[in-house]
């Protein structure tokens, strides 16, 4: 389907004399504009660092704004219920440039 997109991603994080971290991450995107997904951490506890939620919304080429919301579910939690992120982004760059970023693949 061309109008939807799936990223599936991991993210693997080492910090000498701490345990291994790692980001799993499944985030899909309809019509280049719309983006939604889900996060999982895992390190130091068996059963998980933390639980995450996002949305991101492309309003044009230039304005885009999304919503991240991480709980945790290590026993951190006692102490705090999670952070809320808000991301507002403007891109700066002239429209007549066109750059290429070969961190992202391209559909063919």
């Amino acid at each position: 389907n061309d109008q939807l997109e799936l990223m599936p991603n991991i993210m693997i994080k080492w910090v000498d004399q701490a345990p291994l971290d790692a980001d799993i991450n499944f985030n899909v995107r309809y019509l280049d504009r719309i983006m939604g997904g889900l996060n999982y951490r895992v390190g130091g506890n068996k059963n998980g660092d933390s639980l995450g939620l996002l949305f991101y919304f492309q309003a044009n080429q230039k304005i885009g704004a999304g919503l991240a919301y991480e709980l945790t579910i290590s026993d951190i939690k006692k102490y705090e219920s999670g952070t809320l992120e808000l991301v507002i982004r403007y891109d700066l760059r002239d429209e007549k440039t066109n750059l290429e970023n070969p961190r992202f693949f391209k559909k063919q």
